[in-house]
Protein backbone atom coordinates (compact mmCIF):
# COMPACT_ATOMS: atom_id res chain seq x y z
CA UNK A 1 0.00 0.00 0.00
CA UNK A 2 2.66 2.69 0.96
CA UNK A 3 4.87 1.44 -2.48
CA UNK A 4 1.58 2.14 -4.35
CA UNK A 5 0.82 5.42 -2.67
CA UNK A 6 4.57 6.72 -3.16
CA UNK A 7 4.29 5.65 -6.98
CA UNK A 8 1.21 7.60 -7.37
CA UNK A 9 2.90 10.86 -5.64
CA UNK A 10 5.86 10.14 -8.03
CA UNK A 11 3.25 10.19 -10.84
CA UNK A 12 1.48 13.03 -9.90
CA UNK A 13 4.61 14.87 -9.43
CA UNK A 14 5.83 13.88 -13.37
CA UNK A 15 2.76 15.39 -14.91
CA UNK A 16 3.31 18.39 -12.75
CA UNK A 17 6.84 18.67 -13.89
CA UNK A 18 6.00 18.12 -17.33
CA UNK A 19 3.19 20.70 -17.39
CA UNK A 20 6.07 23.32 -15.58
CA UNK A 21 8.30 22.06 -18.66
CA UNK A 22 5.76 22.76 -21.43
CA UNK A 23 4.79 25.90 -19.71
CA UNK A 24 8.73 27.16 -19.54
CA UNK A 25 8.97 25.86 -23.54
CA UNK A 26 6.39 28.48 -25.09
CA UNK A 27 7.60 30.86 -22.77
CA UNK A 28 11.06 30.83 -24.29
CA UNK A 29 9.08 30.54 -27.51
CA UNK A 30 7.66 33.49 -27.26
CA UNK A 31 10.73 35.80 -25.96
CA UNK A 32 12.53 34.19 -28.89
CA UNK A 33 9.99 35.35 -31.38
CA UNK A 34 9.50 39.23 -30.15
CA UNK A 35 13.30 39.20 -29.69
CA UNK A 36 13.43 38.30 -33.15
CA UNK A 37 10.54 40.79 -33.93
CA UNK A 38 12.74 44.02 -32.28
CA UNK A 39 16.39 42.52 -33.71
CA UNK A 40 14.53 43.13 -36.58
CA UNK A 41 13.74 47.42 -36.45
CA UNK A 42 17.70 48.05 -35.73
CA UNK A 43 18.86 45.82 -38.82
CA UNK A 44 19.61 47.91 -42.04
CA UNK A 45 16.34 47.90 -43.44
CA UNK A 46 14.57 48.97 -46.85
CA UNK A 47 10.85 51.63 -46.44
CA UNK A 48 8.70 48.32 -47.03
CA UNK A 49 10.25 46.54 -44.42
CA UNK A 50 9.72 49.50 -41.84
CA UNK A 51 6.38 49.82 -42.94
CA UNK A 52 5.44 45.83 -42.41
CA UNK A 53 7.10 46.40 -39.06
CA UNK A 54 5.00 49.46 -38.18
CA UNK A 55 1.56 47.11 -39.07
CA UNK A 56 3.10 44.10 -37.17
CA UNK A 57 3.31 46.71 -34.04
CA UNK A 58 0.03 48.16 -34.77
CA UNK A 59 -1.97 44.60 -35.26
CA UNK A 60 -0.21 43.40 -31.57
CA UNK A 61 -1.65 46.73 -30.19
CA UNK A 62 -5.09 46.29 -30.94
CA UNK A 63 -5.49 42.55 -30.46
CA UNK A 64 -4.14 43.67 -27.08
CA UNK A 65 -7.18 46.28 -26.51
CA UNK A 66 -9.64 43.32 -28.09
CA UNK A 67 -8.14 40.74 -25.63
CA UNK A 68 -8.32 43.04 -22.55
CA UNK A 69 -12.25 43.95 -23.71
CA UNK A 70 -13.30 40.52 -23.57
CA UNK A 71 -13.07 40.26 -27.40
CA UNK A 72 -11.23 36.52 -27.31
CA UNK A 73 -12.33 35.40 -30.88
CA UNK A 74 -11.78 38.23 -32.68
CA UNK A 75 -8.37 39.08 -31.25
CA UNK A 76 -7.44 35.20 -32.23
CA UNK A 77 -8.09 35.96 -35.59
CA UNK A 78 -6.46 38.67 -36.46
CA UNK A 79 -3.39 37.65 -34.53
CA UNK A 80 -3.80 34.24 -36.95
CA UNK A 81 -3.92 36.07 -40.36
CA UNK A 82 -1.24 38.70 -39.32
CA UNK A 83 0.80 36.14 -37.73
CA UNK A 84 1.47 37.59 -34.72
CA UNK A 85 0.11 35.01 -32.19
CA UNK A 86 3.94 35.10 -30.43
CA UNK A 87 3.93 38.25 -30.41
CA UNK A 88 0.79 38.99 -28.33
CA UNK A 89 -0.72 37.43 -24.62
CA UNK A 90 -3.91 35.72 -25.65
CA UNK A 91 -2.90 32.64 -23.28
CA UNK A 92 -3.09 35.15 -20.17
CA UNK A 93 -6.47 36.12 -21.25
CA UNK A 94 -7.97 32.76 -22.47
CA UNK A 95 -6.52 31.41 -19.43
CA UNK A 96 -8.43 33.96 -17.38
CA UNK A 97 -11.52 34.00 -19.15
CA UNK A 98 -13.65 31.10 -17.07
CA UNK A 99 -12.35 33.24 -13.77
CA UNK A 100 -13.72 36.28 -15.16
CA UNK A 101 -16.90 34.59 -16.52
CA UNK A 102 -17.55 33.41 -13.17
CA UNK A 103 -17.40 36.89 -11.53
CA UNK A 104 -19.69 37.68 -14.12
CA UNK A 105 -22.41 35.26 -12.79
CA UNK A 106 -21.21 36.05 -9.24
CA UNK A 107 -19.55 32.76 -9.06
CA UNK A 108 -16.44 33.00 -6.49
CA UNK A 109 -15.21 29.29 -7.02
CA UNK A 110 -12.44 29.89 -10.22
CA UNK A 111 -11.27 32.93 -8.91
CA UNK A 112 -10.92 31.25 -5.23
CA UNK A 113 -9.26 28.04 -7.15
CA UNK A 114 -7.10 30.78 -9.35
CA UNK A 115 -5.73 32.52 -5.96
CA UNK A 116 -4.52 29.48 -4.35
CA UNK A 117 -2.89 27.87 -7.50
CA UNK A 118 -0.81 31.11 -7.79
CA UNK A 119 -0.90 31.52 -3.66
CA UNK A 120 3.06 32.18 -3.82
CA UNK A 121 2.98 35.15 -6.27
CA UNK A 122 0.13 37.00 -4.94
CA UNK A 123 1.28 36.72 -1.42
CA UNK A 124 4.50 38.64 -2.76
CA UNK A 125 2.47 40.81 -4.69
CA UNK A 126 0.67 42.10 -1.61
CA UNK A 127 -2.93 41.06 -3.33
CA UNK A 128 -5.79 41.35 -1.27
CA UNK A 129 -8.04 39.45 -4.33
CA UNK A 130 -8.59 36.18 -1.83
CA UNK A 131 -9.83 38.08 1.36
CA UNK A 132 -11.86 40.32 -1.24
CA UNK A 133 -13.64 37.08 -2.46
CA UNK A 134 -13.56 35.50 1.27
CA UNK A 135 -15.76 38.66 2.20
CA UNK A 136 -17.92 38.50 -0.90
CA UNK A 137 -19.00 35.09 0.06
CA UNK A 138 -19.51 35.77 3.53
CA UNK A 139 -21.83 38.75 2.34
CA UNK A 140 -23.56 36.37 -0.15
CA UNK A 141 -24.65 34.33 2.72
CA UNK A 142 -25.60 37.05 4.81
CA UNK A 143 -27.75 38.37 2.06
CA UNK A 144 -29.36 35.18 1.99
CA UNK A 145 -30.55 35.42 5.49
CA UNK A 146 -28.08 32.64 6.34
CA UNK A 147 -26.46 34.65 8.99
CA UNK A 148 -24.91 31.53 11.33
CA UNK A 149 -23.33 30.57 7.99
CA UNK A 150 -22.21 33.43 7.58
CA UNK A 151 -21.22 33.57 10.99
CA UNK A 152 -19.07 30.24 10.39
CA UNK A 153 -17.83 30.94 7.19
CA UNK A 154 -15.72 34.41 8.80
CA UNK A 155 -14.56 32.38 11.53
CA UNK A 156 -13.21 29.76 8.64
CA UNK A 157 -11.99 32.11 6.14
CA UNK A 158 -12.01 35.10 7.38
CA UNK A 159 -10.68 35.43 10.92
CA UNK A 160 -6.86 34.12 8.95
CA UNK A 161 -6.75 37.88 7.59
CA UNK A 162 -7.72 39.36 10.43
CA UNK A 163 -3.78 41.18 11.30
CA UNK A 164 -3.56 42.52 7.59
CA UNK A 165 -7.19 43.61 6.86
CA UNK A 166 -8.54 44.49 10.26
CA UNK A 167 -10.56 47.46 9.90
CA UNK A 168 -11.98 45.80 6.55
CA UNK A 169 -12.85 42.72 8.33
CA UNK A 170 -14.50 44.77 10.96
CA UNK A 171 -16.51 46.24 8.74
CA UNK A 172 -17.39 43.29 6.97
CA UNK A 173 -18.34 41.81 10.03
CA UNK A 174 -20.17 44.36 11.06
CA UNK A 175 -22.39 45.01 7.65
CA UNK A 176 -24.29 41.48 8.62
CA UNK A 177 -26.48 43.76 11.14
CA UNK A 178 -27.67 46.38 7.84
CA UNK A 179 -28.48 43.23 5.88
CA UNK A 180 -32.29 44.37 4.28
CA UNK A 181 -32.42 47.73 6.07
CA UNK A 182 -33.13 50.85 4.03
CA UNK A 183 -31.30 53.09 6.57
CA UNK A 184 -27.75 51.01 6.15
CA UNK A 185 -24.73 54.24 6.00
CA UNK A 186 -23.65 54.61 2.49
CA UNK A 187 -20.34 52.47 3.36
CA UNK A 188 -22.23 49.48 4.26
CA UNK A 189 -24.80 50.40 1.32
CA UNK A 190 -21.58 50.14 -1.19
CA UNK A 191 -20.55 47.06 0.42
CA UNK A 192 -23.93 44.95 0.18
CA UNK A 193 -24.55 46.15 -3.15
CA UNK A 194 -23.82 43.99 -7.09
CA UNK A 195 -21.24 46.94 -7.77
CA UNK A 196 -18.80 44.78 -5.49
CA UNK A 197 -18.67 42.23 -8.07
CA UNK A 198 -17.32 44.65 -10.62
CA UNK A 199 -14.86 45.77 -8.12
CA UNK A 200 -13.45 41.78 -8.09
CA UNK A 201 -13.39 41.50 -11.57
CA UNK A 202 -11.56 44.74 -12.09
CA UNK A 203 -9.39 43.56 -8.96
CA UNK A 204 -8.36 40.33 -10.27
CA UNK A 205 -7.30 41.79 -14.01
CA UNK A 206 -5.19 44.26 -11.98
CA UNK A 207 -3.65 41.31 -9.99
CA UNK A 208 -3.16 39.09 -13.36
CA UNK A 209 -1.38 42.08 -15.17
CA UNK A 210 0.60 42.56 -12.00
CA UNK A 211 1.26 38.34 -12.13
CA UNK A 212 2.14 38.59 -15.80
CA UNK A 213 4.34 42.06 -16.08
CA UNK A 214 1.80 43.28 -18.15
CA UNK A 215 0.71 47.26 -18.35
CA UNK A 216 -2.53 48.11 -16.17
CA UNK A 217 -4.05 50.12 -19.32
CA UNK A 218 -4.12 48.86 -23.04
CA UNK A 219 -1.27 50.33 -24.34
CA UNK A 220 -3.06 51.10 -27.67
CA UNK A 221 -4.99 53.62 -25.32
CA UNK A 222 -1.65 54.89 -23.81
CA UNK A 223 -0.57 55.80 -27.42
CA UNK A 224 -4.05 57.64 -28.62
CA UNK A 225 -3.60 59.89 -25.73
CA UNK A 226 -0.09 60.46 -26.01
CA UNK A 227 -1.12 61.53 -29.58
CA UNK A 228 -4.29 63.79 -28.91
CA UNK A 229 -2.54 65.28 -25.90
CA UNK A 230 0.20 66.43 -28.15
CA UNK A 231 -2.57 67.72 -30.90
CA UNK A 232 -4.84 69.22 -28.19
CA UNK A 233 -5.44 72.77 -27.94
CA UNK A 234 -8.38 75.42 -26.73
CA UNK A 235 -8.74 76.15 -30.70
CA UNK A 236 -9.92 72.64 -30.99
CA UNK A 237 -13.05 73.42 -29.34
CA UNK A 238 -13.82 76.94 -31.26
CA UNK A 239 -16.56 76.01 -33.44
CA UNK A 240 -14.78 77.65 -36.76
CA UNK A 241 -11.87 75.14 -35.97
CA UNK A 242 -9.95 73.54 -39.10
CA UNK A 243 -11.51 70.75 -40.20
CA UNK A 244 -7.81 69.11 -40.75
CA UNK A 245 -7.69 68.98 -36.97
CA UNK A 246 -8.24 65.46 -35.53
CA UNK A 247 -10.04 67.35 -32.48
CA UNK A 248 -12.10 69.10 -34.04
CA UNK A 249 -13.99 66.00 -34.54
CA UNK A 250 -16.58 65.35 -31.14
CA UNK A 251 -15.22 61.59 -31.15
CA UNK A 252 -11.74 62.33 -30.74
CA UNK A 253 -12.81 65.25 -27.99
CA UNK A 254 -14.49 62.79 -26.39
CA UNK A 255 -11.31 60.39 -25.91
CA UNK A 256 -9.42 63.19 -25.11
CA UNK A 257 -11.50 64.04 -22.48
CA UNK A 258 -9.14 65.00 -19.22
CA UNK A 259 -6.23 65.05 -21.17
CA UNK A 260 -4.16 68.18 -20.74
CA UNK A 261 -3.44 70.88 -23.53
CA UNK A 262 -0.54 70.74 -25.20
CA UNK A 263 2.31 73.30 -24.24
CA UNK A 264 2.79 75.56 -27.70
CA UNK A 265 5.33 78.09 -26.44
CA UNK A 266 5.63 79.36 -30.18
CA UNK A 267 3.11 79.82 -32.91
CA UNK A 268 3.43 77.68 -35.92
CA UNK A 269 1.85 78.50 -39.30
CA UNK A 270 0.77 75.97 -41.78
CA UNK A 271 0.24 76.59 -45.46
CA UNK A 272 -3.34 75.50 -46.41
CA UNK A 273 -1.99 74.86 -49.98
CA UNK A 274 0.56 72.81 -49.71
CA UNK A 275 -0.01 72.01 -46.13
CA UNK A 276 3.87 72.30 -45.15
CA UNK A 277 5.47 74.92 -42.62
CA UNK A 278 6.02 78.49 -43.34
CA UNK A 279 9.64 79.59 -42.11
CA UNK A 280 12.48 81.27 -42.72
CA UNK A 281 12.96 79.10 -45.87
CA UNK A 282 9.58 79.32 -46.78
CA UNK A 283 8.49 82.88 -45.81
CA UNK A 284 4.42 83.26 -45.50
CA UNK A 285 3.02 85.82 -47.91
CA UNK A 286 -0.11 88.08 -47.69
CA UNK A 287 -1.61 88.36 -51.09
CA UNK A 288 -4.23 91.56 -51.55
CA UNK A 289 -7.45 89.72 -50.67
CA UNK A 290 -6.31 89.06 -47.28
CA UNK A 291 -5.30 85.25 -47.36
CA UNK A 292 -1.70 84.25 -46.08
CA UNK A 293 -0.13 81.31 -48.05
CA UNK A 294 3.32 80.10 -48.00
CA UNK A 295 5.94 81.41 -51.12
CA UNK A 296 6.01 78.14 -52.24
CA UNK A 297 2.72 77.66 -52.58
CA UNK A 298 2.38 81.12 -54.35
CA UNK A 299 5.12 80.40 -56.67
CA UNK A 300 2.84 76.76 -57.25
CA UNK A 301 -0.25 78.74 -58.29
CA UNK A 302 1.37 81.59 -60.26
CA UNK A 303 2.79 78.32 -62.22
Amino acid sequence: ADLQLLLGSLESLKRRLQDVSKQEQEEASRVEARLRHMEALVRPHTSNSVIKWNEARIDTLLVDYLNRAGYLDTAQLIAQEADITQLVDSHVFTDAQEVADALRARNCGPALAWCLANQGRLKKAKSHLEFRLRVQEYLELAKAGRRLEAVQYAQQHLQPFALQNMQELQRAVTVILFVGREAAPPTYQEMLSDSQWDALLDLFFQDLFKLHSMPPCAPLIVHMQAGLSALKTPASYKSDASHADPLSDPAFQTLAKGLPFAKHVHSQLLCSVTHSMMDDNNPPIVLPNGYVYSQKAVEMIKA
